[in-house]
C-alpha cells in the first residue's frame, strides 16, 4: 500500500474508533420485534443487550445448512474508501448468544443436498418443501408472525 493509501486507510480506522460502537459485553441479550419474510426465507430483528435495544436492525435468513443465521447490520465507509464494516462490534460470546437465540427461535429446514428417496432441494425449492417437521414450524411461524416473540438469552462469560 502507498503513503496515501496507508493515510487514507489510517483515517478511516480512526473514524471507526469514533464512529462505531463496540458495547461492553452484555450478561444478556433479547432478540425481538422480528419481521421475517417467509417466501424470501430473511428478515430483520431488534437486538437488546442488558435490556437497551440497539440503533440498528439486524439481518438473518435461512442459510444453504437449513439453519437461521444472523449477521450485523452494515455500513459503507463514508470516507470514499471501498471499505463496508459492522455498523456495531459485538464480541465473540455475544454473538454466540445471539445465535443461540436465533436458533431457539426458528426450526430446522432440509439442508441443500440430495435426501432420502432421491428428492433434491437447491435454490429454487420452496420453503414449504424444506419444512421437517411441519407442525413445529407452524407453531414457530405464528409465534414469529405475532410480533410479540421475545427470546433471552444469558451469554456466557470466558
Amino acid at each position: 500500500m502507498d503513503e496515501e493509501g496507508k493515510s487514507r486507510y489510517e483515517e478511516f480506522l480512526e473514524w471507526k474508533k469514533q464512529n462505531i460502537p463496540s458495547p461492553p459485553q452484555p450478561s444478556r441479550i433479547t432478540v425481538s420485534e422480528i419481521a421475517f419474510s417467509w417466501p424470501d426465507m430473511r428478515g430483520t430483528f431488534t437486538l437488546s443487550l442488558d435490556g437497551v435495544a440497539l440503533e440498528d436492525r439486524f439481518p438473518l435468513s435461512y442459510q444453504m445448512n437449513g439453519r437461521v443465521e444472523f449477521f450485523p447490520p452494515l455500513i459503507h465507509s463514508p470516507l470514499c474508501l471501498p471499505i463496508t464494516v459492522s455498523a456495531v462490534e459485538l464480541d465473540r460470546e455475544t454473538s454466540a448468544a445471539v445465535q443461540r437465540a436465533i436458533d431457539r427461535i426458528f426450526p430446522v429446514i432440509r439442508a441443500f443436498g440430495r435426501h432420502k428417496g432421491g428428492k433434491i432441494v437447491g435454490y429454487n425449492s420452496s420453503l414449504k418443501s424444506r419444512v421437517i417437521n411441519r407442525a413445529e414450524f407452524e407453531a414457530m411461524q405464528a409465534a414469529i408472525d405475532s410480533k410479540e416473540l421475545l427470546v433471552d438469552e444469558m451469554v456466557e462469560k470466558e
